[in-house]
């Protein structure tokens, strides 16, 4: 029980992280300003490094490609959040596996 609520926050920063990469960088070209963030949860497995390493001694943890939408706040920084047009709650996104340093 206490190795998924760590997996979840590992997920949850890694979220956050992918949050701030796609709002920065890979959505400029599409989006106006001010972007947004939205949250994920993986669909399939989140895999450590070192593989088998207790969660508070890993180097690193890749999410999946396969995703699902689990939330889009109302505003971001105090404007309306641009993903609410083009998302919607439960809907699969798809990303190239996401590494992560920790």
């Amino acid at each position: 029980m206490k190795d998924n609520a760590m997996k979840k926050a590992i997920v949850f920063a890694g979220v956050l992280a992918l949050s701030a990469i796609g709002a920065s960088t890979a959505l400029a070209g599409t989006m106006a300003q001010p972007y947004g963030t939205f949250t994920i949860n993986a669909t399939g497995t989140v895999k450590t490094l070192p593989t088998g390493s207790p969660l508070n001694s890993i180097s690193s943890f890749t999410l999946p490609a396969d995703e699902t939408v689990s939330s889009i706040p109302a505003t971001y920084f105090g404007y309306a959040n641009a993903f609410l047009t083009t998302l919607a709650l439960g809907q699969s996104v798809t990303i190239s596996p996401l590494t992560v340093p920790v």
